[in-house]
């Protein structure tokens, strides 16, 4: 090629660069807001992905479901009253709702209670309990059946009403209802027995009391029955009587008040001998609780440790139910195998070690509010200090009344005022022996009465149904985290994703778009019933070429828009490119078929069209023209002698020269003077010459071929050709100086648009503008 040749192929370049669409001004706005039609195609797209991902999470969450033991729970609940202050004397102190929970917690005597009538349940009943079963043929002793006991209920208060829930849990409803009743029964009788504790000193103090006033009775009537056998019953007037009454009057307040005087006493020596306990084991009291919530606390971290390590081991269990201990097959496995093992027996030890401690009868634990305890102590003692005091006031006031009348019973008969006083001694005994009588029947009474601080208002009934693991909240997290991860992915993939799905993915990368192809399947599928070729007029023609075989089709309508594209993309229509290159990346874009196409089309429209097939290595224009293969491009290049090989077509104004078969490798052939002949023979005989090529990343041949053209068209495929690819062309050509004119879109689905492409050509592929017959 000389040099004004070369000159004149640069203008004409030079004037078809910009053939194409351009893109939307508005677009930089559009892609600054978030655009929910991008997300919903990226889900779309990615909806195999996600429907994937959610069936595998489902099945692993619905094997992880139904290979775990199911874990029943059942509930007991008991409410905490304060004592009635209007009752007998009660010398507990009833504790806050919180210390309650400490001791449910912590009591090692309450446990071991529990323990033993479960024991007994199990020996009598068929109901199989988890908390006894052996390991390794070995029952477990009290203690591991308590540290069992602790790990499997749960307490619960609820202040406002007073009320607290023991929440059993156990693989066997049966047993999960067992533990929570008798957990709720053995509280009730501990509140029980601690309720009654201060009733029954009081009931000891008046048996002795009764006791003793039974032996003052015997003792006077004694003395009477002497004094009767002695003397005759003397009347010494009615003043030495009344002297003598009013005497032994006053003596019997004066025992009377002395005897209540010993009861407060007694009262308030016991007051003070619960401070003293109370302040002597404050200290070991506050120590205890501190050591237990310690205890509690590390516990509460082994677990969350071996929790976390558990989920780490579970997928490989749910991958392989078989490493299910046979953990040492995987090395990760083992280790956290191992690391778990250790946690547990620290756990072990710990828990042996609160239980040993709650179980110590010398450290209490639970019981709270220990200062509060020693405060009301101190308050009840003074108290009962004002009372002693007033009542020793009253004796000594009495004292010095009955001083007073000693001169005066000094006058009187002795034998008189013996007399009145064995009468009055005889009259009060008997008077303070139903007294205390009385008093002791009540005490007894109440004490019988008394249930404690501690109702059972619902007592556990046998769960039907299992808490864990939750079928159906389990499917659904499944199904969640399936969702989550599924359009993770398919955000993830459509990053990583460089294939081209819409047209303005073309353009976005400053490429000029000519034309925009739809898939034609379902308009083959329509209109030929699927079939890769027709027959007409003898001919074996391919169903591809629309605009030859289907004139309305919507798909014909796009290659004449190309056409239009390119004959007036210029101010002058005589400036359209007169060679044209059709190329594509890759095999498989159908840039054969869009050769093929646009040729028929610009043959149509009345002006003349060359089409050369210069894929020598892979052609297929002459099936779809129904032609042979040979002679053609190949023979001629190669044949010194000179050959006819441009073929008239059965379409007007359509010529065609085929690819031939070639012995050699194409590139030197392509790269000859004959196809710079050629090539120069169809821009001076026809209005447009277009040429097939190989794929450019393919073969250098396509290259090679440029050189020729006014413009190269790159054909790039709906869902298959890779945006890099694409790119990669671009830089290639830009490597000999051959400009991109632009790129023919093609296998376009509209219903899989996310762009402004989607409405224009999923209307022109469901509604055909052809005419209507007349009616």
């Amino acid at each position: 090629m000389n040099t004004n040749d070369q000159n004149a192929l640069d203008i004409r370049r030079k004037k078809v660069e910009q053939i194409g669409l351009s893109r939307s001004d508005n677009s930089d706005t559009e892609s600054n807001a978030v655009d929910l039609n991008t997300i919903w195609h990226t889900i779309k797209r990615g909806k195999w992905i996600i429907l994937g991902t959610c069936l595998a999470m489902i099945a692993a969450f619905a094997g992880y479901t139904f290979m775990v033991a199911p874990e029943y729970e059942a509930a007991a609940t008991v409410q905490v009253e304060k004592p009635n202050q209007a009752q007998t004397v009660r010398f507990d102190i009833q504790p806050e709702l919180s210390s309650e929970i400490g001791i449910l917690t912590n009591s090692g005597s309450l446990a071991m209670r529990v323990i033993t009538e479960l024991r007994t349940a199990a020996d009598t009943t068929d109901t199989p309990f988890q908390l006894f079963a052996a390991v390794d043929d070995e029952q477990p002793t009290d203690s591991e059946a308590m540290i069992r006991l602790f790990d499997m209920v749960d307490f619960a208060a609820e202040a406002d009403q007073g009320l607290i829930r023991i929440v059993a849990r156990s693989q066997y409803p049966e047993e999960a209802a067992a533990v929570a009743n008798t957990y709720a029964d053995a509280y009730r009788a501990y509140s029980r027995e601690s309720a009654r504790a201060g009733v029954a000193a009081a009931r000891e103090f008046l048996e002795t009391q009764l006791d003793r006033r039974e032996e003052d009775i015997e003792e006077v009537e004694n003395e009477w029955q002497q004094f009767a056998r002695r003397h005759d019953v003397a009347i010494d007037g009615q003043d030495g009587n009344r002297v003598a009454t009013d005497y032994v009057e006053m003596m019997g307040q004066r025992d009377q008040l002395e005897f209540q005087l010993q009861e407060e006493q007694r009262t308030l020596d016991m007051l003070v001998n619960q401070l003293n306990e109370a302040e002597s084991s404050f200290r070991s009291d506050v120590e205890g609780e501190q050591s237990v919530q310690s205890m509690q606390n590390r516990i509460a971290a082994l677990d969350q440790q071996i929790a976390d390590l558990e989920a780490q081991a579970e997928p490989y269990y749910i991958n392989n139910p078989d490493l299910r201990g046979n953990e040492d097959q995987v090395r990760e496995l083992s280790q956290i195998k191992r690391q778990i093992e250790g946690l547990e027996d620290r756990k072990e030890r710990l828990t042996a070690e609160m239980v040993e401690l709650a179980a110590d009868p010398e450290v209490r634990v639970g019981q709270g509010a220990a200062l509060g305890r020693l405060t009301e102590l101190r308050a009840r003692i003074d108290e009962q200090e004002a009372t002693v005091r007033q009542l020793q006031g009253q004796v000594s006031r009495l004292n010095n009344r009955i001083g007073g009348y000693e001169d005066r019973i000094e006058e009187i008969p002795e034998q008189t005022v013996e007399r009145e006083q064995l009468a009055r001694r005889l009259d009060q005994a008997e008077r303070f022996y139903r007294d205390i009588a009385m008093e002791l029947q009540r005490t007894i009474v109440t004490e019988e009465s008394e249930l404690g601080y501690v109702q059972v208002i619902r007592s556990a009934s046998i769960p039907a149904l299992p808490v864990s693991p939750n079928i159906q909240q389990n499917l659904i997290l499944g199904l969640l985290l399936g969702l989550a991860f599924g359009i993770g992915g398919a955000f993830v993939r459509q990053a990583m994703n460089w294939q081209i799905y819409d047209p303005e993915d073309i353009q976005s990368q400053g490429f000029s778009l000519v034309g925009v192809i739809p898939d034609m399947k379902r308009e083959i599928k329509s209109s030929f019933n699927g079939k890769e070729s027709v027959d007409v007029e003898g001919r074996q023609l391919s169903t591809s070429l629309m605009p030859l075989l289907n004139p309305w089709s919507p798909v014909t309508e796009n290659y004449r828009l190309i056409r239009t594209n390119l004959q007036f993309a210029q101010a002058n229509v005589e400036d359209m490119p007169e060679v044209l290159m059709i190329t594509s990346p890759e095999p498989g874009d159908g840039k054969s078929t869009t050769a093929v196409n646009l040729a028929i089309t610009i043959a149509l429209s009345g002006r003349s069209a060359l089409l050369i097939d210069g894929d020598l290595r892979r052609p297929t224009t002459h099936k779809m023209l129904g032609v042979d293969r040979s002679p053609g491009l190949a023979e001629m290049l190669t044949d010194s002698t000179q050959r006819e090989i441009v073929q008239r077509t059965f379409i007007e104004n359509l010529y065609y020269v085929p690819a031939g078969t070639v012995k050699v490798p194409p590139t030197e052939l392509l790269d000859s003077s004959r196809m710079r002949q050629l090539v120069a023979l169809g821009r001076s005989r026809c209005d447009v010459v277009i040429i097939d090529t190989p794929p450019v990343l393919g073969a250098t041949d396509a290259l090679v071929v440029s050189s020729l053209c006014d413009a190269v068209l790159v054909v790039a495929s709906a869902n298959k050709t890779d945006l890099r690819a694409l790119k990669s062309v671009k830089e290639t050509f830009a490597g000999v100086n051959v400009p991109l004119a632009g790129v023919i879109f093609n296998r376009f689905d509209p219903a899989q648009s996310q762009g402004s492409y989607a409405y224009g050509y999923g209307y022109d592929a469901a509604y055909s503008y052809a005419p209507t017959a007349e009616a």
